[in-house]
């Protein structure tokens, strides 16, 4: 006899593998099964077998969103759950919606796009009203917290979303759910890395592929390659094996190594739209990327000069534009839009007119330019004092790839500063029309009452004048006639 749908769920929220592929289940919940241990295509095969309707149904819908998921179709994933949540409020199960949205809005959130985080807001309420009234420690309720503490990332409050995540990781933990415990580790690795824990994220992400292994192990020998592919485990221990790499722990990290590391920065750019926020994270990213010194965004500014916008260094405040920099060699990628990567500034021909290097003593120089759709927009600069020969050509090509990456991000954010400034200005100009509109509505309903109150007056006099000059059958207006008029009232 199957395992019964609700407990089935439950065992796949908690992560129970071992357990459930000794039990036999109903193909919408199997399909739900095999999604999560990354058998894609026996996933759909056993989704076409379920029923179209009921529980099965909502959960054979959402075993085919997981399997577009991993496959890089958001869309479709997200037509898939929302079909799943249709079916599940049809036969009134709730705690079913309510995975159904967590998964939806864990897709958005790691879209990221411009309308993404909004989106995955409403899914993530969607989700607690499903989930009120239910006991506080559940799976579910500990993925919430985990989506919320992405969600808060998005908006920028990062303390927030770490304080977020590492209370749903110690509830994962307390309910002995190694699954869910390791999801919550790789949102908290990835939290602190934003923030810059760079050593506190890789511990979260190396105890998260432990127990992940843990996991693994436990499975039949033939059923482990699959589990690995699912996209969040397969991430997790790629980063894993990248840490534990030689080249890695001797400082000077692989070249896939740090493609994976551009990938990474280049996400975490593409979500900040907020000016100041977003320069931080170029700097930082490039002086993380190439192992730099120090690091300058310095853009355009108005009179066309090159203005330092932001400086990152062990040695300097991080927020301090005025620390000295080669103004000439910036100028020189700014004019030619041409890079510049220099082993020894002060033994290069080509920089052996520029004072600034010979005074600062520059070793290592690498300057980019960051170009805009129609101009250069400022540079990327990198040096560093003390070692020789710093920077190298791969150094280059990843730094040119992500200062195109930058540019384009700057523009973005510039373009969501403009829509957020015209959406001011037309809320104010709404709110003035109302304002406006309401004045009129005075103004005319005044003029409606004095009109209406002149016609009566004017009726009063023309009736007046009518019983006046027409009384007892005698018409005459001349002055004898009033007179007889007159006496005729006395009587």
């Amino acid at each position: 006899m199957a395992l019964d749908g609700t407990k089935a769920a439950e065992w796949i929220d908690a992560g129970r593998w071992t357990d459930l592929i000794r039990e036999p289940l109903e193909a919408g919940h199997a399909a739900l099964l095999h999604a999560r241990l990354g058998e894609l295509d026996a996933a759909l095969e056993a989704a076409d077998e379920a029923p179209e309707v009921g529980e099965e149904g909502a959960a054979a819908r959402a075993a085919q969103g997981l399997v577009a998921l991993a496959r890089g179709d958001v869309e479709a994933a997200l037509l898939c759950f929302d079909d799943a949540q249709a079916r599940a409020r049809a036969v009134g199960s709730v705690l079913g919606q309510a995975r159904v949205a967590l998964a939806a809005a864990e897709a958005l959130l790691d879209r990221a796009g411009p309308v993404d985080g909004s989106a995955a807001v409403g899914r993530l309420a969607e989700a607690r009203r499903f989930l009120e009234g239910t006991p506080e420690a559940t799976p579910l309720k500990v993925e919430l917290r985990r989506a919320l503490a992405k969600a808060r990332a998005m908006t920028g409050d990062l303390e927030g979303a770490v304080t977020e995540a590492a209370t749903a990781e110690r509830e994962a933990e307390a309910l002995a759910a190694d699954e869910l415990r390791a999801r919550c580790l790789a949102t908290l690795a990835e939290l602190e890395g934003q923030r810059g824990g760079d050593f506190v994220a890789r511990k979260h992400e190396l105890r998260a592929v432990e127990l992940l292994e843990g996991l693994a192990l436990a499975l039949p020998a033939d059923r482990r390659e699959g589990f690995w592919r699912e996209p969040l485990r397969r991430r997790l221990r790629l980063r894993a094996s990248a840490t534990t790499d030689r080249r890695r722990a001797e400082g000077t990290p692989g070249l896939d190594e740090r493609l994976r590391r551009l990938f990474d920065v280049l996400k975490r750019v593409a979500r900040e739209h907020e000016l100041e926020r977003l320069l931080e994270r170029i700097t930082d990213a490039a002086v993380d990327l190439t192992g730099a010194e120090r690091g300058f965004v310095l853009l355009v500014g108005d009179d066309g000069q090159l203005e330092p916008r932001l400086v990152r260094a062990a040695a300097t405040r991080a927020d301090d534009p005025s620390v000295a920099f080669s103004r000439s060699i910036a100028e020189a990628v700014l004019i030619d839009g041409e890079p510049i990567v220099t082993v020894d500034a002060r033994d290069d021909r080509r920089l052996s007119e520029y004072l600034s290097v010979h005074k600062l003593l520059l070793k290592s120089v690498a300057c980019v330019p960051i170009r805009g759709r129609t101009s250069v927009r400022g540079v990327l600069y990198l040096e560093h004092r003390v070692r020789r020969g710093r920077f190298a050509d791969e150094d280059l090509e990843l730094l040119l790839a992500f200062a195109d990456q930058a540019a384009i991000a700057l523009e973005n954010a510039e373009l969501v500063a403009e829509l957020e400034s015209q959406r001011a200005a037309l809320a104010t100009a709404n709110r003035e029309l109302e304002d406006a509109k309401g004045e009129i509505e005075r103004v005319l309903v005044a003029r409606t009452s004095e009109l209406e109150e002149t016609r009566e007056a004017l009726d009063r006099a023309r009736g007046d004048l009518r019983s006046r000059h027409a009384r007892h059958g005698m018409i005459g207006r001349s002055e004898p006639m009033r007179r007889v008029f007159a006496v005729l009232d006395r009587v």
